[in-house]
């Protein structure tokens, strides 16, 4: 038997917004550059692929694979 608890790092965003001088400057209301990040880490003394693998019967499914990392980049604009 092996110990199947894990903690995860699901989503993050960071975001920025910019001041308001410097976009007024340019004809805009409000500008935000943000970065988003899912699924980032599993921290887990698991050895085998995935924890979340792992069936409702306590079997490890070979055939399945960790979801993958996503990461995503983005402007809000408002005129």
């Amino acid at each position: 038997f092996e110990d199947g608890s894990y903690w995860k790092l699901n989503n993050v965003t960071l975001s920025y917004t910019v001041d308001r001088k410097w976009s007024q400057k340019y004809g805009i209301s409000s500008a935000r550059i943000y970065l988003t990040g899912a699924n980032l880490l599993i921290l887990s003394p698991y050895s085998g692929s995935s924890p979340e693998n792992v069936t409702d019967l306590g079997f490890d499914n070979a055939n399945g694979y960790p979801n993958s990392k996503n990461y995503v980049i983005g402007v809000n604009i408002q005129f």
